[in-house]
Order: C-alpha cells, then sequence, then structure tokens
C-alpha cells in the first residue's frame, strides 16, 4: 500500500474549533471570549473595558500581530484559547503592511492607491498567512476564537433580488476568506421578540423590542445576517451572564462526541 493510503483515517482527528463571533458594540463579544477555556486575548482595540483576563501587548503592526501567534505556537504557556478582539481592528495593520511591502518605487500610503480593488488583493497573501497561523495554534489544541464588529452591507445576488444583510465588518474580500476559515460564525446580538402597538389611523404595527439585556447568538442562517457552523448546532443559542460560552461549549461537545470530565469524588 502506498504511503499516502496507509494514513487513511475513516474519522479525523478532532481538533477545536476556529469560532467567529460577530455583533455591535457593546453587544458582549469581549464578555463571550472571556469565559473560554484559560483564554489570552489578542487585543487589537482598547475593547476589554474592566474585564480581567490576559491579554499580550497590543500590536501596532502586521508583524506585531504575527510575532504574537508565533510565540503562542512556539513558547510553553498554560492558555487552552487565543481571542482575537477585534479582527477590524487588524485589517488596517494588514492593509499598512501591504503598502509597505508592495512600495518598490512607489510611495504607498493607502490600500486605495494601488487602483481600483488592487490593494485588497494584495493584501490577501498576509491574511492568508494570519490565518495559517491561527490554525498553527489550533493544531496544538487551542480554541480559537474571532471576534468582529458587524455592520449591514446590501447583497446584488444574481438569482435573488439585492438584500441587506449583517455581517462581519471587513472588505468582501478578507470576509470571504474569514468566512472560509471558520468553522462556527455566529451573530451575537441582544434578544428581541415580538411587540405590537398601535399606530397611525388605529392600526396595529408588528415591531420588535429587547429582552432585558438576555442575549442569544445565531449559529445558522435564516436570513438577514451571515452565520454558520459545520457541526449540525442548533440554529440559536442563549448567552448567559454567569456563563457565556458555557451553552455553545456543551453544544460543541455533544456534536463533537466529547463527554465532559466527571468531578473527582471529594471535590468541592
Amino acid at each position: 500500500m502506498g504511503a499516502l493510503l496507509s494514513q487513511v483515517s475513516a474519522t479525523p482527528a478532532q481538533l477545536p474549533p476556529r469560532i467567529v463571533v460577530h455583533g455591535k458594540g457593546g453587544s458582549g463579544k469581549s464578555t463571550l471570549g472571556a469565559s473560554l477555556t484559560n483564554p489570552i486575548f489578542l487585543p487589537a482595540e482598547e475593547g476589554l473595558g474592566v474585564l480581567k483576563v490576559a491579554a499580550l501587548p497590543r500590536p501596532e503592526s502586521y508583524i506585531d500581530v504575527m510575532n504574537a501567534i508565533g510565540e503562542l505556537a512556539n513558547e510553553k504557556h498554560d492558555y487552552r484559547s487565543l481571542v482575537v478582539d477585534t479582527i477590524d481592528h487588524v485589517e488596517p495593520l494588514v492593509w499598512a503592511h501591504t503598502c509597505q511591502e508592495k512600495a518598490g518605487t512607489k510611495n504607498y500610503t493607502n490600500i486605495e492607491d494601488f487602483g481600483y480593488g488592487k490593494g485588497y488583493t494584495f493584501a490577501n497573501p498576509y491574511w492568508i498567512s494570519f490565518f495559517r497561523a491561527l490554525d498553527q495554534l489550533r493544531r496544538q489544541g487551542m480554541t480559537v476564537c474571532v471576534l468582529c464588529h458587524n455592520e449591514v452591507k446590501t447583497i446584488s445576488d444574481p438569482v435573488l433580488a439585492p438584500y441587506d444583510t449583517v455581517q462581519p465588518k471587513l472588505h468582501k474580500h478578507a470576509n470571504a476568506l474569514l468566512y472560509e476559515w471558520a468553522d462556527v460564525v455566529g451573530f451575537l446580538e441582544v434578544k428581541r421578540a415580538a411587540l405590537e402597538k398601535e399606530g397611525a389611523r388605529g392600526r396595529k404595527v408588528t415591531t420588535t423590542t429587547k429582552m432585558g439585556g438576555a442575549r442569544v447568538l445565531h449559529l445558522e442562517d435564516t436570513g438577514g445576517f451571515e452565520a454558520k457552523n459545520r457541526y449540525g448546532l442548533p440554529i440559536e443559542i442563549d448567552v448567559p451572564k454567569d456563563d457565556p460560552f458555557g451553552p455553545l461549549r456543551g453544544a460543541l461537545m455533544t456534536a463533537m462526541g466529547i463527554k465532559p470530565k466527571k468531578a473527582k469524588k471529594g471535590a468541592a
């Protein structure tokens, strides 16, 4: 039997999930990330507030980002999860690096200086290197959670009419790479419920109302937002204040066939 055929396996090795969570500012993204197992943050923005978590120095360049990930991959530590907070603040660092690397005889100071759309294409290899570096951490047993702000974008669908959707706040090239890389893309928002009220001339109008600050993570694209998962998870999962990641952790463990560790006898 050939060398490759001898390595064929019917059951691929279970690796930690690659998770993307996008939501508005203040929606609880960092709090959710802080509840992962023994996390360390790569804080590309100043968004941690009062959260007491381990955090690497804030990167000032793309090289700083890659060096930080490389150190986690090559040095001994006890961290089990990396939280990138947020990738839309990593994006300008990628753009600046692209301008520096592609300068040549011309001084590029902005990603738009390359001409229509060219700069974002030139940035793709640096994004790919970034995701490959994250995958190295994953192969070493770390869960990677990438946080991102979001925005409403109009999608021009060749089959359907144009429609609006909520998606990560990235250029379309970077967003496509992020979406392809991720095992889970969750849309985090404050839970809402339908509310009927009286409008003009006594007509009933249906609107939505927030439900006391409770949050929900959408894991499947049911229209209006970008979401997906490769594990057959529920369409949406509650995000409780006391353990934001807990329900998603449990759902992932069930889907991956991982049994929770039994508490030792006599343990508190």
